[in-house]
């Protein structure tokens, strides 16, 4: 149970940032794909189940946002939501300049996914705004080693 509150606190909360960096300027969500980070943490801490389960909803959830093909990001999330859960297993990634590096490259991944999955659909360039779209990896996992060490001080702090 503890689980799924965290999961919907953790959806709810990228809802709500994703929504106020839409408001604050429409390319911030290029930037910042707030769905990444929370599908990373969702990997890692829970797994390979919750890290596609968090990715399909997740994913879903920003289809809903996109006017393009739904499901193209949802497809994306939620495999890398289920190799993030899978190597973080099977690899000591806990460390913080490890963890960093293992986040860029599974948000890497989903963006080349994504983009891959973008160019077959429809074909012809990728909306790559400006080149800010080849920042989000690292952005995306700065948020997520940020929002680890966070989860970990609070879990210290209250004794779980």
């Amino acid at each position: 149970m503890r689980r799924i509150i965290e999961a919907g606190g953790g959806l709810l909360g990228a809802f709500l940032v994703f929504t106020l960096l839409h408001r604050i300027h429409p390319l911030a969500v290029e930037v910042v794909n707030v769905f990444v980070a929370v599908v990373l943490l969702a990997g890692l801490l829970g797994g390979e189940i919750t890290g596609a389960v968090m990715g399909a909803v997740c994913g879903l959830v920003a289809d809903s946002f996109s006017v393009g093909i739904f499901g193209i990001a949802g497809l994306a999330l939620t495999t890398m939501g289920f190799y993030t859960g899978f190597v973080s297993r099977k690899i000591n990634v806990l460390k913080a300049p490890r963890l960093f590096v293992f986040f860029v490259f599974m948000a890497g991944a989903e963006l080349v996914l994504w983009s891959v999955l973008t160019a077959l659909v429809f074909g012809g360039s990728l909306p790559w705004s400006g080149g800010l779209l080849l920042v989000q990896p690292v952005v995306n996992a700065l948020a997520a080693t940020a929002l680890y060490g966070i989860y970990r001080r609070g879990k210290a702090r209250h004794g779980g």
